[in-house]
């Protein structure tokens, strides 16, 4: 009760509720979580398990490029050293000069 004098806030008298969709009884689970972690067409690709790790992290922005470095105070500019631009995801695997060279020399 002294929470509530202090703090002009409605407070309900109503339990908390976790619900968790994925599953038919609504309570969370790691079985669950890997099942809906599972479908992705991704997991399921016949690649390397650490070429779909590193085309997830891809996905989700978490590679620890220049930018992300800079952002960090790590070492470095944030700048691609063959093109002079912000060295991004999309920069280093997608349509640029050097990049083109990169990827025809990988085939």
């Amino acid at each position: 009760t002294g929470l509530r004098t202090a703090l002009p806030l409605v407070l309900s008298d109503y339990l908390d509720i976790v619900s968790w969709w994925l599953a038919p009884t609504m309570e969370f689970s790691v079985s669950t979580a890997y099942h809906a972690l599972c479908q992705s067409p991704l997991w399921k690709a016949p690649l390397p398990l650490k070429t779909k790790i590193f085309v997830w992290q891809l996905l989700r922005d978490r590679i620890p490029l220049g930018t992300k470095v800079l952002k960090r105070h790590g070492p470095g500019d944030g700048m691609c050293p063959l093109c002079a631009v912000p060295e991004t995801g999309t920069h280093i695997l997608f349509p640029r000069t050097a990049a083109r060279v990169l990827w025809t020399f990988v085939r």
